[in-house]
């Protein structure tokens, strides 16, 4: 049987010898290969005109959103520990898929889908809110408020809802029914509205429109921050997460005392300049003529400029200026790398680690 025989229809390959017969199937055969032809062009044409992007199968895949307020994150239980800065919460080290090390903060107002107690080994996937501002140490410190322990059987969103019921990404609609359950992270009912709310929605299906539509087995209503959103740059939130008062300082592998750092109003670290450097070797001295703070008649830098000369003369900026507080002066946590060039200068599993050995990762 040739290539060409397989476009037959049977009753006609049958009586393939009789002449008037081959030539309407040569006809038909060519038509055939016609119509491939504009068909093939035409998918062709459409690939282009999306950008030559390649064609994939639709997958059936739990959704991980990706444009919503919230973000995921897969990662293996490393250690769990008590979290003293929060009554009853655990700070959980974990390390991602990526193979990068992270810290969460899972308090009680953290919903945990799966088993309940936390443990090394579990495989988790954390959502956390990404208007909320981030505290910039390392590893980096996350306060989730929705755990998944191991795998789901059923779809999950996280994300805020407004008075319509869609989500904040604009892709899912609600469509609550009579058997809808809907509690809050503690498990009791909740019966309040649901419109401007920030939402866990467990469901099965929903239909391919945009948004989709779907009626959800479960909702569970996150909480409210204690403070309006309006009212949150007094301490953007991250005193509620991080104790510095309680912070040891950590100058090549020497606790020193030193004034408590702080963050400023755009969430960078602050920490003590002078305590710091001498514990580094540094001369700390202040130039009247230039109105600057000076380390080792080489490095300097003007309160309230962000704007730090290096030992190469060089000028860097770090995206906060120094300050003053209490007649003490603060630098950026960054300063330490960046200006006097150090291997590691963060917040490192609730303390201050600035040193010059091997260089963390």
């Amino acid at each position: 049987m040739s290539e060409m025989e397989l476009f037959l229809p049977s009753t006609v390959y049958q009586d393939r010898n009789n002449k008037g017969v081959v030539s309407v199937v040569t006809r038909y055969v060519v038509s055939l290969a016609l119509v491939f032809i504009l068909v093939l062009s035409a998918v062709a044409s459409a690939a282009e005109d999306r950008g030559s992007a390649p064609l994939e199968p639709e997958k059936n895949e739990r959704e991980y959103q990706t444009d919503a307020m919230f973000s995921a994150i897969t990662a293996t239980v490393k250690k769990v520990s008590p979290y003293a800065a929060i009554e009853q919460a655990l700070l959980v080290s974990v390390e991602t898929v990526a193979g990068n090390p992270a810290n969460i903060v899972v308090s009680p107002d953290t919903y945990i889908i799966g088993q309940r107690e936390l443990a090394e080994g579990d495989k988790i996937t954390f959502y956390y809110d990404t208007t909320k501002p981030m505290i910039l140490i390392y590893p980096p410190q996350y306060a989730p408020e929705v755990v998944v322990v191991g795998e789901m059987d059923f779809n999950l969103k996280v994300d805020a809802f407004d008075k319509e019921l869609v989500s904040y990404d604009k892709m899912l609609k609600l469509n609550i029914s009579p058997d809808t359950e809907i509690i809050g992270v503690d498990g009791t009912v909740f019966e309040g509205s649901l419109g401007g709310r920030k939402l866990a929605v467990l469901y099965q299906a929903a239909t391919k429109s945009i948004p989709a539509h779907t009626v959800p087995l479960k909702v569970v209503v996150l909480p409210e921050p204690e403070k309006p959103a309006a009212d949150r740059n007094e301490d953007n939130g991250v005193s509620s997460i991080i104790d510095f008062a309680a912070l040891d300082v950590i100058v090549e592998n020497q606790k020193i005392k030193a004034p408590a750092p702080y963050t400023n109003e755009n969430n960078v670290v602050m920490v003590p300049l002078r305590a710091i450097s001498e514990a580094l070797g540094y001369d700390v001295s202040w130039n009247e003529e230039k109105n600057c703070v000076v380390l080792d008649n080489s490095v300097s830098f003007t309160p309230g400029v962000d704007n730090y000369k290096t030992f190469k003369a060089q000028l860097v900026k770090l995206g906060a200026a120094p300050e003053l507080k209490d007649s003490r002066t603060f630098v950026p946590l960054a300063f330490f790398r960046e200006v006097l060039g150090l291997n590691n200068a963060y917040l490192l599993e609730g303390q201050i680690v600035i040193d010059d050995g091997e260089l963390m990762n």
